[in-house]
């Protein structure tokens, strides 16, 4: 997994790495209630699989200082050799990560 930290113009440090989901639900909807219509095709063992948005399931960008958590998708083409100032700009424009929300048992 590529991993890069570089420093914004108003000096936040920043790590940067790519997340790409390998146990998500890659099918649409329409695809799910078709795929359960298919009796032939049965899975052979269980197999956890999360259903997530159809953007975040083809991956994403992470930027992460201490202060915040922001995701950009898609993951551009190239951002491992993009410079700190086009990292810069691409954190700019990536959404804030919901923070997770505890647990009762924590």
């Amino acid at each position: 997994m590529a991993h890069r930290e570089f420093t914004d113009t108003n000096g936040v440090r920043w790590q940067a790495w790519e997340v790409i989901p390998t146990t998500a639900e890659r099918r649409d909807a329409r695809e799910r209630h078709e795929g359960a219509l298919q009796t032939e095709e049965r899975r052979t063992r269980r197999q956890l699989r999360v259903r997530m948005d159809g953007g975040l399931a083809q991956g994403w960008l992470v930027f992460e200082s201490a202060a915040e958590k922001r995701r950009l998708r898609p993951i551009p083409p190239g951002w491992t050799e993009q410079t700190d100032e086009e990292l810069a700009r691409l954190c700019g424009t990536a959404e804030m990560a919901p923070r997770p929300t505890r647990r009762l048992v924590e």
